[in-house]
């Protein structure tokens, strides 16, 4: 062709034995895709009975000689490797778990990820920390944008995409999403008011809330019962709500399971607070908070919400709840696990 050959279609004119010694050929060589170029007297014959043979299999083929030929019937094979690529009702996306709030998301962000990643599944993960790919960080700083979360998106070997997603990176270009599979909002407060006009915890609130107003229908949004401002949002929420608490008598949790919902509360035993997953027919204690080394023998708080925060989504990911309890068991706040949240530094023995 390149050198003044001319393109005539005559697809519909090969010889069956033609078209499947062509077949053989490419997948003999592992090609899904190729270009075989067949020398014949007649390709509407079988070479079996006029001779020929193939002369070159190409890996690269190109598309112009089929898309505008010479003469003949111009194929669309760009549309027919699409197709084969990506077949109807295959899956396009991966699930993603969006984390938002004042406080609370790094910590919250990394514990989803340990957990779904324990799992097997290959998680991308971004925080205000970095980018992380299947636990190697990839790009260090603040990465809770959404040029951060598209990054992520992009890359092939990501099963699941666990996003903080901060409210910086949402008033200057939105979501790096359009729909999510899970919303988590830790809480809502005063913190970092002051800045790009947000001035008060109400305009505060109406920004986070737009990530649970991205949760697919069949999705989950999971927001803090404790937390006043994370109420309010229950009413745009999309999905399933599962709320989280750290009272067990919360009364909008109590009501909530009544009317059929899920929430996860922490349940107080003589043995301590119990992580536990109230629904409407059961309650099915998870782990206590002290077995997570994070809490410190449950003595640090904040980190007993965020693990019940990081529970409800695995929930509404459908993660097991054994899964979840033997995750939670080996997240701790080491350094590499945990950076620049209540590490332990050994100075001079002390």
């Amino acid at each position: 062709m390149s050198t003044g050959g001319t393109a005539i279609d005559c697809t519909d004119e090969v010889h069956p034995d033609n078209v499947e010694i062509a077949l053989e050929a490419a997948m003999s060589v592992g090609l899904d895709i190729a270009g075989i170029d067949f020398v014949t007297p007649d390709i509407t014959r079988s070479v079996n009975e006029v001779g020929g043979g193939i002369i070159e299999i190409n890996a690269a083929p190109g598309f112009r000689m089929h898309t505008h030929p010479t003469e003949g019937l111009p194929r669309q094979v760009g549309r027919a490797v699409v197709d084969m690529l990506f077949k109807p009702g295959d899956p396009s996306r991966v699930p993603i778990v969006a984390v938002t709030g004042t406080n609370g998301k790094t910590t919250t962000s990394r514990m989803i990820a340990h957990i779904v990643q324990t799992g097997g599944r290959a998680v991308g993960l971004t925080t205000s920390d970095g980018i992380y790919i299947r636990g190697t960080q990839i790009a260090a700083g603040d990465m809770a944008g959404p040029d951060s979360a598209r990054m992520v998106l992009r890359n092939p070997r990501v099963e699941v995409a666990v996003l903080e997603t901060a409210r910086g990176g949402i008033l200057r270009s939105g979501l790096g999403f359009d729909r999510c599979n899970v919303a988590v909002v830790t809480n809502i407060a005063s913190d970092h008011l002051g800045i790009k006009g947000i001035d008060t915890v109400d305009d505060l609130a109406r920004v986070k809330a737009v990530v649970p107003a991205a949760v697919l229908r069949d999705g989950a949004s999971v927001l803090n019962a404790d937390n006043r401002w994370t109420l309010e949002m229950a009413r745009t929420a999309r999905g399933e709500i599962i709320f989280f608490s750290m009272d067990e008598s919360n009364e909008v949790v109590r009501d909530h399971v009544r009317g059929r919902g899920r929430a996860v509360v922490l349940r107080q035993t003589p043995r301590g607070g119990m992580i536990t997953l109230l629904d409407p027919m059961r309650e099915t204690n998870i782990l206590l908070a002290r077995e997570i080394p994070a809490t410190f023998d449950e003595r640090v708080q904040v980190n007993v919400a965020n693990a019940l925060a990081a529970t409800a989504a695995a929930i509404g990911l459908d993660v097991p709840l054994a899964r979840i309890r033997a995750s939670l068991r080996t997240f701790s706040s080491a350094f590499w696990q945990t950076p620049g949240r209540f590490n332990l530094m050994s100075i001079e023995g002390r």
